[in-house]
């Protein structure tokens, strides 16, 4: 092969490989983005649902002590756990939290999901 011939597929390499570089890094960028929109939504999603949960549960304290008696969802297993629609979830319902202490997490647990 000439010596231009190989400076040519040489610059071709170099160029790629920065190219792919570039692309890994853009992704890493976003990857490490979309990680901080996600934490900052799922915090948002928990504080409204700990609001609106709480709102309930004194309801429900000031109920039972007025009247003794114990809420429907906790004698009946079977019955629909009680929801709770979230507005930042475009009315959303929310069942509970999920919490996994080892690994530092909570999540919002949606009463139906989709794709």
């Amino acid at each position: 092969m000439s010596k231009k011939k190989k400076n040519w597929i040489g610059k071709i390499f170099t160029i790629t490989g920065l190219l792919l570089f570039a692309a890994a890094l853009a992704l890493s960028v976003y990857n490490l983005w979309d990680g901080y929109r996600a934490e900052q939504s799922r915090e948002k999603l928990l504080e409204e649902y700990r609001d609106k949960n709480q709102n309930i549960s004194d309801e429900g304290e000031q109920a039972e002590e007025s009247d003794g008696q114990i809420p429907d969802y906790q004698l009946n297993p079977e019955m629909e756990m009680p929801e709770i629609a979230l507005e930042d979830l475009d009315g959303a319902a929310c069942i509970g939290v999920l919490e996994i202490p080892e690994i530092d997490l909570k999540l919002p647990v949606l009463s139906k999901w989709s794709y």
